[in-house]
């Protein structure tokens, strides 16, 4: 349990059956390893014991991530039966996973109501994905919306975006790939923003 953390931590939702916790940049959803501290997964423990004896070691009643580097919602099960249930529901397209970024787009290449379907696999090294095609091994099928735009000036918008698939770094990968990249993202291209130290992706 970690109530260092937890008391850094807005609770978002909190009743009988799930925990959900305002995440913030920088802080890991779960542990890696027996012991390791400042994790969400140890703030929700400090919250409600019962989060971690709800599913496996290292992740308890987590069911769903978030990158390190990205803010926002991050769900818990209190019990088994629920974080089964949760993450077929994750698992089936029945959760909406709505997002909030901040991007690079000088040429005014998105727009509300776009979708971005494209195939995502392996990069070039484990920290990272890649756009590929559908018939490349171990690629999966993944699709994001845009549903709302924001000019804050020629080259930056905030953009709204829906992930209807989860695949790792989904919403990263698609926006880089139309050379779109997020503010801050090192790995895929993305140049810092003003006054922004950090990956302007949020959860909501």
């Amino acid at each position: 349990a970690d109530p260092e953390l937890l008391a850094r931590c807005e609770v978002l939702f909190d009743d009988a059956r799930r925990l959900c916790l305002a995440k913030q940049s920088g802080v890991p959803s779960q542990p890696q390893r027996p012991g390791e501290r400042n994790t969400m997964l140890g703030a929700a423990v400090a919250h409600t014991p019962s989060v971690g004896e709800a599913g496996p070691p290292l992740e308890g009643g987590l069911v769903h991530r978030l990158d390190i580097e990205t803010s926002g919602a991050l769900l818990f099960a209190k019990d088994l039966a629920t974080r089964l249930s949760l993450r077929r529901a994750f698992a089936a397209g029945g959760v909406e996973k709505r997002y909030v970024a901040l991007v690079w787009d000088p040429d005014h290449r998105l727009r509300a109501g776009r979708k971005i379907d494209a195939w995502i696999g392996r990069g070039s090294d484990p920290s990272r994905v890649a756009i590929r095609a559908p018939q490349t091994p171990e690629a999966q099928p993944a699709l994001t919306e845009i549903v709302r735009l924001t000019r804050m000036s020629e080259a930056w918008a905030w953009v709204e975006l829906v992930a209807r698939t989860g695949r790792r770094h989904q919403v990263r990968i698609h926006l880089a790939s139309l050379a779109t990249p997020i503010a801050g993202d090192v790995l895929y291209g993305g140049p810092r923003a003003p006054n922004l130290t950090r990956l302007a992706l949020h959860a909501e």
